[in-house]
């Protein structure tokens, strides 16, 4: 997906024409910024006035779309109080740890679909004692797993079940000769009640990675293997619009991210012990 740049605005409402933006898209010295950089400066302190003129060039100039938003953070926080809400972003889409990402400094410039992995955290072994807490409401007959079937996306051994599509019959078929105490965990971890203990055990570690409100349950993934091992993936995202999670903060007020993905890979043996290969957290990567 090509990035895409647009300036807005100028001195005396003048809009900054094509050659203007084809001259700061091309720009190989920092002087090229210098008709956007005019509408800005008075935005920073004198001393840092000149290392912010760099990070605007690397804001729109870098190729590498990380760099861009390490830029777009440092320009935030070097801005004078009064213009820091001028510095906001969108996530336009999550898909699998990736988030297309835009920029807007309100007024002066935007820059759309910049595709990042951001920045990621493994919680692997910080969260399994949530897991090993509600592993003894899983139920041989899968009854959890069977409600979620008609809520949530399902992947079968490589065959997607949209939100409801998933029949018990479907569901039995890859079951039928799992022991019972396989499908007591699968019936945990592969329903919302793994789900829920993972994010709850996300939250009690802090780093402000804490899902709100209503998270999407992306998909989860079961896959049966030949040593007997059943393979479970789960995908969680939130992506909130700032409004709605300043309203979730007033009661989880140490949630730092309003976009956030989850991803959990847990095998289950057939004595129905599971061992966590990961679990990653991933944000945007803007403060």
């Amino acid at each position: 997906m090509a990035t895409e740049i647009r300036l807005e605005g100028a001195l005396l409402n003048r809009a900054i024409n094509d050659y203007d933006i084809s001259k700061i898209q091309s720009a190989t010295n920092k002087s090229d910024v210098e008709s956007l950089w005019g509408k800005i400066t008075d935005w920073f302190c004198g001393t840092r006035k000149e290392e912010a003129k760099k990070a605007l060039f690397d804001v729109i100039h870098n190729d590498n779309p990380d760099r861009k938003i390490e830029c777009f953070n440092q320009l935030r926080d070097m801005v004078s109080p009064a213009y820091k809400d001028k510095f906001t972003y969108k996530i336009t889409e999550v898909n699998d740890n990736l988030f297309t990402v835009n920029l807007l400094i309100t007024d002066i410039l935007s820059i759309e679909n910049l595709s990042t992995t951001g920045k990621s955290i493994d919680i692997t072994s910080a969260v399994s004692h949530s897991l090993d807490g509600v592993m003894n409401r899983g139920d041989f007959n899968l009854e959890q797993l069977k409600k979620d079937a008609t809520r949530f996306t399902y992947t079968l051994n490589s065959k997607l079940y949209k939100h409801g599509f998933l029949t018990e019959l479907e569901l039995e078929k890859i079951t039928v000769n799992m022991p019972k105490a396989q499908k007591k965990s699968l019936d945990v971890i592969a329903s919302q009640t793994g789900v829920i203990a993972i994010k709850n055990g996300i939250h009690e570690l802090g780093y402000g990675m804490s899902f709100v409100g209503t998270p999407e349950l992306q998909s989860i993934s079961i896959s049966t293997k030949k040593d007997d091992v059943v393979k479970v993936e789960l995908n969680l995202i939130q992506n909130h619009l700032n409004e709605r999670f300043d309203i979730y903060k007033q009661s989880l007020p140490d949630a730092k991210y309003p976009c956030l993905s989850m991803k959990a890979n847990i095998d289950i043996d057939n004595k129905g012990n599971y061992y966590i290969r990961e679990i990653k957290v991933s944000h945007p990567g803007i403060d």
